[in-house]
Formats: structure tokens, C-alpha cells, sequence
């Protein structure tokens, strides 16, 4: 059974939600840390990986940063609070780093951040 026609018009209208009074804003999920892992030379490294923790006690375990390919990871959805990031590749030192990411009225503040790696 196909659904009617007004339904679906008024569905192509559902991005827009409040999320504060008088504040419209998009049901979309943003990046909470974006990185790009590249080496000294600065060309991109496709199989960097990385693990992240945050500080809030909700995300005790390590978890993986989703490969969105070309050495562009990113960690997290929508989560506000300091992060925790292990970068690694094979070949290369293993890094570390630290990124506070706020938001505004609606999403997270995407923090992109370039991730040089040393060899090892």
C-alpha cells in the first residue's frame, strides 16, 4: 500500500525542529571531532586509525573513530565534552591528543583537526 500523497509532503517538512523556543533546527547528526591524518610531507595517511574516550563517565570504553576514507576520521556524533583521541597507523609513532568540542543552541561545534604522524 502506498502512502498518500499529503503524507509525504508534509514529511519533506520535518528537518526543521525546535530545539529551544523560537530556535529551528535541522535533525541532522554532526561530527564531534573530525581528524585528517597526515605525515610529515603532509600527504594524507589512508590507514590511520584512532580510538577516543571522553571525559563524562556515560563513555567509560575506548571506542573507534568511523574511517570516512582518505585518512578523514571522525570521533564521535553530537557529543559535547573533552575527548581523549589515540591516532595510529602502521609504520608510524602513535599520537596522542586532547580536543574540547562545545556546541551551540542545536548541535556540536565540529572540531577539524590535522594529525601529523612521525615515523617510527
Amino acid at each position: 500500500m502506498r502512502p498518500p500523497r499529503l503524507l509525504l509532503a508534509a514529511t519533506a517538512h520535518l528537518p526543521l525542529l525546535a530545539c529551544e523556543e523560537g530556535i529551528d533546527c535541522t535533525t541532522e547528526a554532526r561530527a564531534s571531532v573530525q581528524l585528517t591524518v597526515v605525515d610529515a610531507a603532509g600527504a594524507t595517511i589512508p590507514d590511520a586509525s584512532a580510538t577516543y574516550t571522553i571525559e563524562s563517565e556515560s563513555w567509560p570504553a575506548p571506542q573507534d573513530c568511523e574511517d570516512l576514507g582518505g585518512g578523514t576520521l571522525v570521533c564521535g556524533w553530537e557529543v559535547e565534552d573533552t575527548f581523549h583521541i589515540e591516532v595510529e597507523a602502521p609504520g608510524y609513532a602513535a599520537r596522542t591528543l586532547e580536543v574540547e568540542v562545545g556546541g551551540d543552541e542545536c548541535h556540536v561545534i565540529t572540531e577539524q583537526v590535522e594529525v601529523v604522524l612521525d615515523p617510527a
